[in-house]
């Protein structure tokens, strides 16, 4: 007997594998939890370098993931992913010396707005796998 694979149905019928979804999710939440944890993240308390390294970890990912997503095909998501193109570097800056994030207002707001893009992006590609494919 073959298991049936479970599946997302849209309004147009069409079917998308849910394992095909869960990168996508990863990614989104990923995003998430990177901005709720450098929101919350005090830049007085003790363990504010290892904070800044996991959330730099996590912020090199996301971002990765909106430039793979902007370099499969020209596309809009494109146009979103060539100005988040420093921003793994700047990430990878901050692995190395946390505080290179965490003194720079400009910086920090930079870094989350590309990572915010990038969740959004990845939303936005959820949906339209879901909807329209």
């Amino acid at each position: 007997m073959v298991p049936q694979q479970t599946t997302v149905h849209s309004f147009f019928l069409t079917q998308v594998p849910l394992l095909e979804m869960l990168p996508m999710a990863i990614v989104v939440v990923a995003a998430a939890g990177y901005l709720w944890g450098m929101l919350a993240t005090k830049l007085d308390c003790p363990s504010v370098r290892l904070r800044l390294r996991l959330l730099s970890v996590v912020g090199l990912a996301v971002t990765l993931a909106l430039i793979c997503l902007g370099g499969v095909w020209p596309s809009l998501f494109t146009i979103i992913a060539i100005p988040a193109i420093p921003a793994p570097i700047l990430f990878s800056v901050g692995l190395l010396n946390p505080m290179f994030i965490g003194r720079k207002p400009n910086l920090r707001l930079y870094l989350n707005l590309c990572v915010l893009a990038s969740g959004l992006a990845w939303a936005v590609e959820m949906s339209w796998l879901h909807h329209f494919k």
